[in-house]
């Protein structure tokens, strides 16, 4: 059939094209074929492979057991850390340098402290209206001590000699005998030195009951009896303590125990003869 449209298609007057080669298919590739792995040793013994080697920069892993090359931007971190760390070294060296050139050192000094001031105490000075207590050694004198100023002068004479106070009165304490209020003097002369002493009572009971503690202290009197002309008043003497020991008693005003003491017994019995206690 198709040669007889052929010869029709020559018969109409034009030439017969040539056939169209048809495209060529190329092969399919061929299958990879399946790798051959080495027979191992017969022996039983591994093949040897060479060991992976690190940089010489290599860091340690943080992790366990690996570790891993240092990277380049670790380089640049620690160059930027060390510039950092060079800035704030030159920066204090400089603010020392300047503190140094523009800044002193001033130490505080203590103030002196101040000293106690001492004030002298008069003889005669007039009562105090306070009613508080006194401290017993040391202090200025009582009501007590201007009192008994007043009666024994800082001068007494017995008519040999003359017995001068430098000191004045000043109070004592108390406790040993009980007493409510105790004052002492010193009186010196050519004839030696010697100390008058009174303490003053609530009464005549506690007066008496003091001035027998006082007599027993002393020992055995060498003499006693009363110690003024209306037979008022007890009085003892100790020659050998060059002591004397008597009490103003009876009126109720004066409940008091007085005593004398020095360093020669017949100077002190003419003192106590001249007082006028």
């Amino acid at each position: 059939m198709s040669d007889d449209t052929g010869d029709e298609r020559a018969d109409a007057g034009g030439a017969v094209p040539p056939p169209t080669p048809q495209a060529s298919v190329p092969p399919p590739p061929p299958e990879p074929a399946d790798p051959v792995l080495p027979r191992p040793p017969a022996d039983g013994t591994q093949l040897d492979a060479p060991d992976q080697q690190w940089p010489a920069d290599a860091v340690t892993s943080p992790y366990i057991g690996g570790s891993v090359p240092a990277s380049g931007n670790y380089r640049v971190l620690t160059a930027v850390i060390v510039v950092f760390l060079l800035a704030l070294l030159g920066g204090a060296i400089a603010l020392i340098v300047y503190l140094a050139g523009h800044t002193t050192l001033s130490f505080p000094t203590p103030e002196p402290e101040p000293e106690p001031v001492v004030t002298a105490v008069d003889d005669a000075q007039a009562p105090r209206d306070d009613t508080s207590p006194e401290p017993l050694t040391g202090a200025l004198c009582t009501d007590f001590c201007v009192e008994l100023s007043a009666l024994v002068a800082p001068e007494v004479s017995d008519g040999a000699r003359s017995w001068t106070s430098a000191e004045g009165w000043s109070t004592i304490d108390t406790s040993p005998l009980q007493a409510e209020e105790a004052a002492a003097a010193e009186f010196a002369s050519d004839a030696g030195d010697l100390t008058l002493t009174v303490w003053r009572f609530a009464d005549d009971e506690a007066a008496e009951a003091a001035q027998k503690a006082l007599v027993e202290s002393l020992g055995e009197p060498s003499d006693s009896g009363p110690a003024f002309q209306d037979g008022t008043g007890e009085q003892s003497t100790f020659d050998a303590a060059s002591t004397i020991v008597w009490s103003k008693l009876g009126d109720g005003s004066q409940p008091w125990v007085m005593q004398v003491r020095g360093t020669d017994f017949d100077a002190v019995q003419q003192f106590y003869y001249a007082l006028p206690l």
